[in-house]
Formats: C-alpha cells, sequence, structure tokens
C-alpha cells in the first residue's frame, strides 16, 4: 500500500469515527425528513463505535 494510500485510509477511518461527521448525516436527512435513512446513519454509527447522543 502507497503512502498517499495510507494516509487517504486514514482519513476516512477518522472521519467516521468523528461523532460530528454522524450527527450531520443524521441532521441532514432529518432536514429532509428521511427518517428511515437517519436511522441507518445511527446505526452505522454504533457500528463504528461512536456514541450519538441526540438532543
Amino acid at each position: 500500500m502507497s503512502d498517499a494510500s495510507k494516509y487517504s485510509y486514514r482519513k476516512r477511518f477518522t472521519v467516521l469515527s468523528s461523532a460530528s461527521y454522524w450527527l450531520s448525516q443524521i441532521k441532514l436527512s432529518e432536514s429532509a425528513s428521511k427518517h428511515s435513512v437517519s436511522i441507518g446513519f445511527f446505526m452505522l454509527s454504533l457500528e463504528s463505535g461512536v456514541e450519538v447522543w441526540l438532543c
């Protein structure tokens, strides 16, 4: 694996393990009234080990 590939993978992993990423995706889908998509994002965030608190 090249250095560029390692950096890209690491960056994607960092983003996907970020609660703010998942919250923004959930809020965006909720604003579009796509509740089933919101649930999907919530479930994916749980699978990735991120705790997402919705207020």
